[in-house]
């Protein structure tokens, strides 16, 4: 199983962090190359896979004011 973890920002501020498992027997020659964009775009483009679940929960935390 690969685990991704991403900060994602807007305006380069710090808005989420995105973490990802992506199974390593579906996928076997992904690298970080890969998912520097969209990993849905390049699962779809690249793959031809597309991708018709996935789970996202969310947990709050205290920014900076």
């Amino acid at each position: 199983m690969y685990y991704v973890r991403r900060l994602r920002l807007i305006d380069e501020v710090p808005i989420l962090v995105e973490n990802s498992y992506i199974p390593f027997a579906t996928f076997p020659w992904l690298s970080v190359g890969n998912l520097e964009q969209s990993k849905f775009n390049y699962f779809k483009k690249e793959c031809h896979i597309t991708i018709i679940e996935s789970h996202r929960s969310y947990t709050p935390g205290a920014g900076d004011p």
